[in-house]
This record gives C-alpha cells, sequence and structure tokens, in this order.
C-alpha cells in the first residue's frame, strides 16, 4: 500500500512539475515584465566585459530588441566581478502571449521563453507628446498626464539598502502625490557625504562608478 502511494505521488509530482514548465508568467499591459538570468562564467568587470542581448516578439509579430543588465547577487550585493545574476526587463504593448529569446555577446548559452501579457492590473501606458498639443504629455498620446516630478541627487543611496529607501523615501514621495522621479546614480563622480543621514550606514564611501575614465 505505502509503495502504492509514493508511486502515485511520483506521478502526480511528475505531470505537476511538467505543468508548471508549461505555465505561462503573466504580466499587466504597461507593466514590467522581468527575468532574472545566471552567468556564472567569470569577468575582469561584468559591467563592461559581456553584454546580454534580448528579443520580444510581440503577438503581432513586430520584434524589439532590448538589453540586459548585471545585478550582481540579484539583491543589491556584489562588485564587478562578484555575483552571478544579470536581469532583463521589458515593457508590453500588445495583449496576448509573447515570446521572448536572450543572447550574450561573447558566446555564452543563453535561452527563450514566453509570458501572457492581459489587461489584469495594466498601467496607463507610454508617455508621449499629447496629440492635441504636442507641448504637453499624454500617455499613449490621447490621455494627458500632469507630472509631478522629483530630482534625487543622494547618491550615497546607491550604497544604502534599497528597501530602506524605498519604505522611507519613494513612499512617501508616492503618498504626496509625485508621479515621476529623476534619480542622479549613473554618473556618481562626486558628492559621497550625500547619503540619508537618518538611514543605515552606507556600505562603503567610494561610490564613483567610473574611475580612470573607465566604467
Amino acid at each position: 500500500m505505502r509503495n502504492g502511494l509514493l508511486f502515485i505521488f511520483a506521478v502526480l509530482f511528475s505531470i505537476c512539475s511538467c505543468i508548471r514548465k508549461e505555465l505561462h508568467t503573466h504580466v499587466g499591459l504597461y507593466r514590467t515584465f522581468e527575468l532574472p538570468v545566471e552567468n556564472t562564467k567569470a569577468y575582469l568587470n561584468k559591467f563592461t566585459d559581456v553584454e546580454l542581448r534580448s528579443t520580444f516578439t510581440a503577438p503581432s509579430g513586430k520584434e524589439t530588441k532590448f538589453w540586459g543588465f548585471f545585478d550582481g547577487d540579484g539583491r543589491g550585493g556584489g562588485d564587478k566581478q562578484t555575483g552571478t545574476i544579470w536581469k532583463i526587463r521589458f515593457m508590453p504593448n500588445e495583449i496576448g502571449t509573447w515570446t521572448y529569446q536572450w543572447s550574450w555577446s561573447d558566446g555564452t548559452p543563453g535561452g527563450k521563453g514566453s509570458f501572457l501579457c492581459d489587461s489584469i492590473n495594466a498601467g496607463k501606458g507610454i508617455l508621449r507628446a499629447y496629440n492635441k498639443n504636442p507641448h504637453w504629455l499624454a500617455y499613449n498620446g490621447t490621455d494627458p498626464v500632469w507630472l509631478k516630478s522629483y530630482y534625487e541627487s543622494g547618491h550615497g543611496s546607491i550604497a544604502q539598502p534599497f528597501d530602506w529607501i524605498s519604505t522611507n523615501v519613494y513612499q512617501p514621495m508616492i503618498d504626496r502625490g509625485y508621479n515621476h522621479l529623476q534619480v542622479n546614480w549613473l554618473l556618481s563622480l562626486c558628492c559621497f557625504t550625500q547619503i540619508y543621514h537618518d538611514g543605515p550606514s552606507p556600505s562603503t564611501q567610494d561610490l564613483a562608478l567610473y574611475e580612470d575614465g573607465k566604467a
């Protein structure tokens, strides 16, 4: 009897496993699809020595080429030589099944997959010039939007826990009606003392992303 139950369990587990592989990830229209991928190959600088390339094919057949980015250990840790996680992010603009594939510029094997884009929890659209007045912005060019923007120059937030930043910096902005945020993180060449002093201590004071003219 016990062996029979084990056999039934094994069969059910096998069936469930196969079904799980066939399920699509659901992403709302104009929302963000995110895919973490792993590359265990060693590089001197994982930010610059290899490029993660992706191609997304819409239900209509239209192809969009996009790029991924190195994300360290995938949880905010790592440096240019440690960590094995890259990520791909994409915003679908058509309802239906999307397919995608990714590859590496140095020939490291990539992969492919698919996801279902539906209208559940759909975003408002893509910001474009307003059709009736191109001096304004509108979602998809048809739905005018008023931007309440904030510029963050706190370079130190690069080295402070992002969970704390999102809870204590970004969420209060959302609560106050801000719907656009400019973050100056990519060219951190100065201002190393600009941290949130009421938050956790930064993990490093060396926030220069560019050294000797190289990334």
